[in-house]
């Protein structure tokens, strides 16, 4: 069995880490905390999102299919002296695309994390790393 044994570090590993101008173990970086919040301001945003843009159409469909609830699916006059904005169609239509926002919203700030995230992750070279059998792996 081969086990995959990492290096721990010492004060001259973390004096190369500092070296290339990436922050050493408790210190805070300022752009990662900046990305970080701004996934969390975004992904916080969907709630208020929702009641304002989707709450009023998701209510009109709802009333909607309450309207039709007696209508047989293949009736094409059920909705004949209807605005178009006012048909089940333009509705669904307009509910998806208000709905393509919060999808954007939820993608930035799920692109805006990973940056976070991949920016405070220090490489270890391959010299740092070892492969050991499971009987050695102790030292």
């Amino acid at each position: 069995m081969i086990i995959l044994n990492l290096v721990t570090y010492n004060s001259s590993t973390l004096r190369t880490c500092s070296s290339h101008n990436s922050p050493e173990y408790g210190q805070s970086n300022t752009s990662s905390f900046r990305l970080y919040a701004a996934a969390a301001v975004l992904i916080s945003s969907l709630v208020p999102y929702t009641f304002l843009a989707i709450l009023p159409i998701s209510r009109q469909l709802h009333n909607k299919a309450i309207a039709m609830r007696g209508t047989a699916l293949n009736d094409t006059a059920a909705e004949a002296g209807l605005a178009q904005e006012d048909t089940a169609h333009a509705l669904v239509d307009r509910w998806a695309t208000v709905n393509m926002g919060r999808a954007l919203l939820s993608g930035v700030s799920a692109l805006c994390a990973a940056f976070a995230l991949v920016s405070r992750i220090d490489v270890v070279g391959v010299t740092k790393l070892g492969f050991t059998s499971g009987a050695n792996r102790l030292g």
